[in-house]
């Protein structure tokens, strides 16, 4: 399920995005396909342009941490959120190069020792 919000800043825009591949931190320094990492291929989420977060199958954000959008994307650069959780101290970063030509445009996400990949579509624009 995706939701979008209005905002007075303007549009928002939603990325609908899907996992494709992923890999979680082993022992050995090697990233490989762990048992919690890879029940998320396949899997959809959405994120919200002007917020960061993300709803679904991945997520970023809690009571302990909300996302920060430390760059909004452009032709020329990618959009980039991190959010910092306390008082554990985890952190997550979430990439979709929104200037690469190709569509749908692929992404990245670090959540703990997990790193997931794929690739999103903008979705819908909420006034």
């Amino acid at each position: 399920m995706f939701v979008a919000y209005s905002t007075t800043l303007g549009a928002e825009e939603i990325y609908k995005c899907k996992v494709q591949s992923a890999q979680s931190l082993q022992n050995d320094g090697h990233l490989d396909a762990g048992n919690f990492a890879r029940l998320h291929i396949g899997k959809l989420f959405a994120v919200e342009t002007l917020t960061g977060k993300m709803d679904g199958a991945l997520s970023n954000h809690n009571t302990e941490g909300q996302p920060t959008v430390v760059d909004a994307g452009s032709k020329t650069q990618s959009y980039k959120v991190i959010t910092v959780y306390e008082p554990t101290t985890a952190v997550d970063y979430l990439y979709i190069e929104v200037f690469n030509r190709n569509q749908p445009k692929p992404f990245m996400f670090l959540k703990g020792t997990d790193l997931f990949g794929g690739t999103c579509k903008l979705a819908a624009a909420v006034d």
